[in-house]
Formats: C-alpha cells, sequence, structure tokens
C-alpha cells in the first residue's frame, strides 16, 4: 500500500473546517454539510438543491474511481459507527463486499452524516474514505492517477495527500488473539463452569465506535448455539458476571439509576437490556452516553427497565477475547490497529 498515491477532493480549494467552535456555520463562510441547509452564507442562503448537486458530483467520483480499476464491488474496510446503523445498510462488517448499488448508498449516508463511516478498497488498487466537511480520499495506483484530471472536469478540487494521514495502514499482523474455533468455546464453557453462571454474555464487535457491536446472552453450557450468527473478522469477547440492575418506571427512575454510576456516562455508557429476540439469543441494547438522551427514554417508559455498564473494559479474568477467521480461514487482527 506504500506505492499508492492519494489525494483529498473537495468542493473548494484547501476547504478545511467550516464551523467556528460552538459548531454552527459563521456568516460569509461556505456550507459545509447538509446540516448547513436553510442557513444564509454571507447574502445568499444555502439551498437543498445546491447541496444534492455537490452530493451527486460526489457519487460520480465513486462511480469513475471503481471504472478505473474494473471493480464491480468494493470491500467495507475499517467500519465505525458512532450511531445506530441505518436499517437501509444492511452489509457493514469489514471485509465485506458491496455491490456498486450499495456502495453508492453508503457513500451517501456518509455524506449525510448519519456518524458511519468507513473505507472501500478494492484489491491494492483503490482506497476510498470520506472526511468531514464534504472532503473524499481516494488512493490509487501509478496506472491510474490520469483519473485526476478527470474529476478536475467535475469542478471538485483534487490535491495530494499522504496516505498514512488518510488511512488505516492494512497488513497481515501476527495471529495475537485467539481465533473463535473449538478451543475457543471450550475455553468459553469452561469460564463458565469456573464462574458457576447460567449464562454468558457474547459481544460481537464488526466495527469500530459504540455501536458497532452486537450483544447476546448464551447459556453457559453450550455458548456456541451463537457462532452461525458471527460474522468473519469480528471481535469476539466472551464475557461472565456481567451486573445488571433493573429499575422502576416514574418519577424517581433517574435518581435510581444515579445511585448505580461511579463514572460519568460518556466514560461508562449504560446500556438499557431489552431481552433476548427468541432463540437467537440476541440482545436488542441502547446505550446512554449522555443525560439528555437518558431522560428522553425515561419519560417514555412505563415498564421495568434492566441495566448494565458498558463491559468492553472488564478484569482479563471475566472474558475469553477470540477473532472469527476471515473468509479464507486466515486470522487478520484488525483490531489491534
Amino acid at each position: 500500500m506504500n506505492d499508492m498515491h492519494a489525494f483529498t477532493v473537495s468542493k473548494h480549494p484547501n476547504a478545511i473546517a467550516l464551523r467556528d467552535s460552538s459548531n454552527q456555520a459563521s456568516s460569509g463562510e461556505a456550507w459545509s454539510a447538509i446540516s448547513d441547509t436553510g442557513r444564509s452564507f454571507g447574502d445568499e442562503r444555502f439551498t437543498l438543491s445546491q447541496y444534492l448537486n455537490i452530493e451527486n458530483t460526489f457519487i460520480s467520483v465513486v462511480r469513475l474511481l471503481a471504472t478505473t480499476v474494473r471493480a464491480r464491488e468494493l470491500e467495507v474496510c475499517y467500519p465505525s459507527a458512532w450511531a445506530p446503523l441505518p436499517w437501509w445498510i444492511s452489509k457493514f462488517h469489514a471485509g465485506q463486499n458491496l455491490t456498486l448499488p450499495e456502495v453508492e448508498i453508503l457513500c451517501r449516508t456518509m455524506l449525510r452524516e448519519y456518524r458511519v463511516f468507513s473505507e472501500l478498497a478494492y484489491k491494492d488498487r483503490l482506497r476510498i474514505a470520506f472526511g468531514q466537511d464534504m472532503h473524499m480520499h481516494f488512493a490509487v495506483r501509478d496506472s491510474d492517477t490520469a483519473v485526476v484530471s478527470q474529476i478536475e472536469e467535475f469542478g471538485l478540487h483534487v490535491r495530494h495527500s499522504d496516505f498514512a494521514d488518510m488511512f488505516e495502514i492494512s497488513a497481515d499482523s501476527p495471529e495475537t488473539l485467539q481465533p473463535v474455533n473449538v478451543e475457543f468455546w471450550h475455553d468459553v464453557k469452561k469460564l463458565g463452569r469456573d464462574r458457576r453462571v447460567d449464562h454468558i454474555t457474547i459481544i460481537e464487535r464488526w466495527a469500530y465506535g459504540l455501536y458497532g457491536r452486537t450483544f447476546y446472552q448464551v447459556p453457559s453450557s453450550s455458548p456456541q448455539v451463537v457462532e452461525r450468527h458471527l460474522s468473519p473478522n469480528s471481535l469476539i469477547t466472551a464475557l461472565v458476571d456481567v451486573e445488571e440492575f433493573s429499575i422502576n418506571p416514574g418519577p424517581n427512575a433517574l435518581i435510581d439509576i444515579c445511585e448505580y454510576l461511579s463514572v460519568p456516562l460518556d466514560e461508562q455508557p449504560l446500556i438499557w437490556s431489552r431481552g433476548a429476540t427468541g432463540v437467537d439469543f440476541k440482545l436488542a441494547v441502547r446505550p446512554f452516553t449522555s443525560f439528555n438522551s437518558l431522560q428522553e427514554m425515561l419519560a417514555d417508559q412505563k415498564g421495568k427497565m434492566t441495566f448494565f455498564f458498558d463491559p468492553e473494559d472488564c478484569d482479563e479474568g471475566r472474558q475469553i477475547v477470540g477473532v472469527t477467521p476471515d473468509r479464507d480461514g486466515k486470522i487478520r487482527d484488525i483490531w489491534q490497529v
């Protein structure tokens, strides 16, 4: 990857950040996101049609890059989810291949500030990523750099950038984590017996970020029942002794929760567990990192609620960590990057 040439594409030269410290667009500055729609910049009001014109141009660039390297699909690399994954994004796990129509939907979602991000790649010939303020980064081989002039013909600005600053450096690292295999599940069962628990919490991390995880609750005697639901290249954490607590609804619900707090919510999120879904053992969970979002939820609930604190950084003696093999059977420990 080091011999790839990286570029940054923007709608105006040298655009970096167009927001002040309060995250508000300042009068006289250019717009920088769909959330600026309806705001005035100098004597001009920014319209939706103006935004869509630029968004469509970026999508045209993605199509052009895919055509240049003759790619019919692009691979999801280093996904991150800092908000719930929208329902229209069906594939977002590392290593999954997206058709070009699926790529377009994901790119529009990233541009529209849904707080989900991913690099997109084709073999060792193309890397694409989107940054803040309507910036797009891409990297190509020597033989494909002629595409730059074609992008400039769209009315966008292209400048050279440093590959290491724009993209994660991918490489097969040593197998520092245990593969999720028969031995892994044997160790998980042993952990459950040693701690004398009835169930084990399984966390599948398929993307970086607070929302890049799926929670399962499985019997300690047969934790491997969840294996068929896990995706390749996911970080799997098996946990015991996850301390849950129940809260009754009403005006004192927030006070009752506060009694359990030892650190602020933004340091250790509170997770609302809404139970398993049928035989899949999948937990419907919602994390809270602020009092505002927690208060909004509590104001709408009339039944008893069960919570636990984010267990991701628990003691090593309570957990076993492994990685599901990639589709080629190899263990790629991207979670250590």
